[in-house]
């Protein structure tokens, strides 16, 4: 038997004193002490493990907490724009102009070039035209790829 179980046996009910201090020599009682003070670093070793780990569960429910709402914001503005899209393939000419006419701000104009063959659109920034590649693009995606340049310039100024 180790040293320590021997040394439980002989303490009276809760105290830490021994009954039969005086059976120990002290090189055993230097032993049983080791043995009690390794246990005692070993357990505050586990105790500071379990916190840690319970701190990194708690960082790691809230990393997903936040990107669930994230995904949840994508998710609801993706389902915006293809409302919006939606909404502008199914109007006549007219309600789409009069629809992105009250979207765009100040300083930003967006022209309609229509075409045998062709149709599309330029953005101008202060009357600078604004280079977008979208050959080949349906109308309404060129009203959104403008819409998100207009987008990107305001967040770049400080705008957004």
């Amino acid at each position: 038997m180790s040293a320590i179980y021997e040394l439980s046996r002989k303490f009276v009910s809760g105290n830490d004193v021994p009954v039969e201090f005086a059976r120990f020599s002290p090189d055993e009682w230097a032993q049983v002490v080791a043995e009690r003070d390794q246990l005692r670093k070993a357990l505050t070793k586990t105790s500071e493990y379990a916190h840690q780990l319970d701190n990194e569960n708690c960082a790691l429910r809230v990393g997903i907490h936040n990107l669930r709402a994230a995904a949840d914001k994508i998710e609801q503005e993706r389902d915006q724009s293809r409302a919006m899209v939606a909404e502008l393939e199914s109007k006549d000419i007219n309600a789409i102009a009069n629809r992105v006419c009250g979207d765009i701000p100040e300083d930003f104009v967006m022209q309609l070039y229509m075409e045998n063959g062709y149709g599309g659109i330029e953005l101008f920034h202060k009357g600078e035209r604004v280079e977008i590649d979208m050959a080949d693009w349906k109308i309404h995606e060129q009203v959104n790829v403008a819409f998100q340049c207009i987008a990107q310039i305001f967040e770049e100024q400080g705008n957004g």
